[in-house]
């Protein structure tokens, strides 16, 4: 199940089977290619009914079977955009939620889309004026009375109507994980400086229930304060939600330890930038500690660049610090804003929580600037560093991670997928079947680029091809 990505920088990837603007509600059942009841994009023909296959438990798996299951949308990118819980797979499409069943990988409804418009904003579009590319994949939120609840986040426009002007809304939409029907939400309107530019949501994390949505504009003429914004909802009860507390001018990018940690303006030189590492009470809002060397001061100590934060577990961010020529890894204690040294020398990193007890961090894709590009893993309580690869000595090489969980380290080499022992950095299969982006008990969701060759620009020119595969071992 994944729980939390830091999400954060937002960037928003589209699936090539929705398109335009749609009213809240249920789309038709979506199918390979976006075409209903056809196999080979000739209508008239239906498709076989799936066999329902009998799940078996691996927690957590090493195998998986290596033909796919069903049919999952392509995608424009390579960001992570689909949540597993249980067995279901949940994938945030540009206007909605679509939702699979793990067993047969068709799809179980239509789409479950927010009550307003969706102002659909490309993949393109959302990575200009920013150094950070993050998933959008639904956050899970844990429910103490039961399922958990499937959260994703919406720019959405009410229309105007006689004198009455249209309207600006993030809006949250939440889905039953059992039922797979909507449950309550929540939408929040929002300044007029958002119009109709490019703009994302997303769920940062959540403290308890209250959940964390940031929303950003996406320009290059413009740093200002209207063109980014924080906002908490309490969804203790979804029926009624409520807002908390909402900042202006800050940019969340992680949820840890009872605080939100992201950026917030600071005045560098005759420009505005959102330079200042600075975390809050996920409470009430309220500024506890900010980098005092993030916003242009003198002093010796350089600056942590506020937009590598990475979510790393549930009591800690990392972040990177310049060190004369190269860069060093930091943990950040969330609450205080303390930092404890973690790598010298090191790229920027994403971080991937087992849910277990350790941190596994890797090269961030996009962003790894100067320094060493390194996997390594931490204990999520105590932050000890555990092991780190390459290993020259030994003779082992850099897997690029594509995802972690309950004690098992997923990635691919050169030679192929591989699985990696969480707490030794040790390999426990070197053929797995799949190098799973996401993956729980029951199955893996594989990604990869359909033409096997790099692209120019950070846009893929063709669709990266999702399939889903049992675990079997």
């Amino acid at each position: 199940m994944r729980v939390r990505k830091g999400l954060l920088g937002l960037a928003v990837v589209f699936l090539a089977t929705v398109t335009g603007c749609t009213s809240g509600g249920v789309d038709p059942v979506d199918t390979a290619g976006g075409r209903s009841g056809t196999s080979d994009g000739k209508r008239g023909t239906e498709e076989p009914e799936p066999e329902r296959r009998e799940l078996k438990v691996y927690d957590p798996p090493r195998k998986f079977d290596r033909t796919s299951v069903g049919s999952v949308p392509e995608q424009d990118g390579p960001l992570l955009t689909s949540a597993l819980v249980g067995k279901r797979l949940f994938t945030r499409t540009v206007n909605g939620v679509r939702i699979t069943d793990v067993s047969t990988g068709k799809a179980l409804t239509g789409t479950v889309r927010p009550e307003n418009d969706v102002q659909i904003a490309y993949q393109k579009e959302l990575r200009r004026g920013t150094d950070r590319v993050d998933g959008l994949a639904p956050f899970v939120l844990e429910r103490p009375d039961g399922p958990p609840l499937v959260l994703a986040a919406f720019h959405t426009r009410t229309p105007g109507r006689g004198t009455t002007a249209p309207r600006e809304l993030v809006e949250l939409l939440a889905v039953d994980s059992g039922t797979g029907k909507r449950r309550g939400g929540a939408a929040v309107e929002l300044r007029g400086a958002y119009g109709e530019k490019p703009t994302s949501t997303r769920v940062v994390g959540a403290y308890g229930q209250v959940v964390v949505l940031a929303v950003r504009v996406h320009t290059s003429s413009s740093l200002g304060d209207d063109f980014r914004e924080t906002v908490a909802v309490d969804l203790g009860d979804p029926a009624k939600p409520r807002t908390v507390w909402r900042r202006p001018a800050f940019e969340a990018y992680a949820v840890a330890s009872g605080h939100v940690v992201g950026a917030a303006p600071g005045w560098v030189g005759w420009a505005q930038q959102y330079v200042a590492l600075t975390g809050l009470d996920a409470g009430d809002g309220k500024q506890v500690w900010q980098d005092p060397h993030g916003v242009g001061k003198s002093g010796t100590r350089p600056a942590v660049d506020a937009q590598t934060t990475a979510a790393a577990g549930p009591d800690r961010v990392v972040v990177s610090r310049r060190a004369g020529l190269d860069k060093e890894l930091l943990l950040v204690d969330p609450a205080t804003g303390a930092f404890t040294p973690l790598l010298a020398d090191s790229a920027t990193v994403t971080c991937h929580d087992d849910r277990k007890a350790t941190v596994v961090c890797a090269p961030r894709e996009g962003g790894a600037g100067s320094g060493r590009k390194t996997v390594f893993a931490f204990d999520a309580r105590s932050g000890k560093l555990l092991w780190r690869l390459p290993d020259e000595k030994a003779g082992r090489i850099r897997p690029e991670v594509t995802t972690a969980w309950h004690g098992r380290v997923y990635g691919r080499t050169p030679a192929g997928p591989v699985v990696l022992d969480a707490r030794t950095g040790e390999d426990v299969e070197v053929e797995p079947g799949i190098a799973p982006v996401l993956v729980n008990e029951y199955a893996g969701l594989a990604m990869r680029d359909g033409s096997h060759t790099k692209h120019s620009g950070r846009t893929p020119a063709v669709p990266w091809r999702m399939s889903l595969h049992h675990a079997v071992g």
